[in-house]
């Protein structure tokens, strides 16, 4: 486009004549027609976009929900104390999982015993680790694990006591809810940023118009500092010159 010129590469075919003399045109010359707007149809794309989700965002979330970790009263056959839940980390397992770390105090000492031992030697500690399978909510935009059990590795490493304790429902819902995130905004700025591209001037009286119509999630990956969700974008576009 140069002003008001459209200019187009046009291909012809025909024959090609050898003649002596002069000879009738074969044709008559006609004017241009006037040119108009023709309506057209828009166009489809799909592309993905990628959402990284960074564990440490992942957990970022999750100690605004337990700025102080987590700390409950235990008072059942086997346990009767008070658990203090930790220091959690997030990492990438195998086979698609994630891993899921914690501090885990455990403390049934009477008050004239806690009285007394003013360097905490009497009470149960352990880092303990957890495999966990990350799942996706696409109807809510939630990321979520499941499958929550204690690492294969961990037992070796702590006394049976934080092992024991570990397993229970309550621990295991702690972590459970370390990795819940909510991705809804990040599908949402993506969405806007697409949008943003694809509405733009691509040269004088040229422009260039789109939308997205839908987000899809069609596959969520596990990396070593991140889960990556792969986002299917559709929508329409087309181009419209003006004269």
């Amino acid at each position: 486009m140069e002003g008001d010129i459209l200019k187009a590469q046009v291909t012809l075919a025909g024959s090609t004549q050898l003649a002596l003399g002069s000879i009738a045109a074969p044709a008559t010359k006609v004017p241009l027609p006037q040119l108009t707007s023709v309506p057209a149809g828009d166009g489809l794309f799909r592309f993905k976009l990628p959402i990284v989700l960074a564990y440490d965002e992942i957990l970022r979330a999750a100690k605004q929900q337990y700025p102080s970790g987590y700390k409950a009263e235990l008072k059942d056959e086997r346990f009767s104390g008070t658990i203090n839940l930790s220091n959690p980390a997030i990492s990438r397992g195998a086979d698609g999982r994630l891993r899921i770390a914690i501090d885990l105090a455990y403390d049934d000492r009477s008050a004239w015993l806690r009285w007394i031992d003013y360097f905490s030697w009497f009470d149960t500690k352990g880092r303990v680790e957890f495999s966990t399978l990350p799942v996706l909510d696409e109807q809510a935009s939630k990321l979520s694990v499941k499958d929550v059990t204690i690492a294969s590795d961990t037992n070796n490493r702590v006394v049976d006591t934080v092992a024991s304790i570990a397993s229970l429902p309550l621990v295991r819902d702690y972590v459970a809810s370390l990795a819940n995130y909510s991705y809804g905004d990040d599908i949402r700025k993506g969405v806007e940023r697409a949008n943003k591209a694809l509405n733009v001037d691509l040269a004088d009286k040229v422009k260039l118009f789109g939308a997205v119509a839908s987000a899809k999630i069609s596959e969520l990956e596990v990396a070593d500092d991140h889960i990556s969700i792969n986002a299917n974008l559709q929508g329409q576009v087309r181009v419209e010159a003006g004269f």
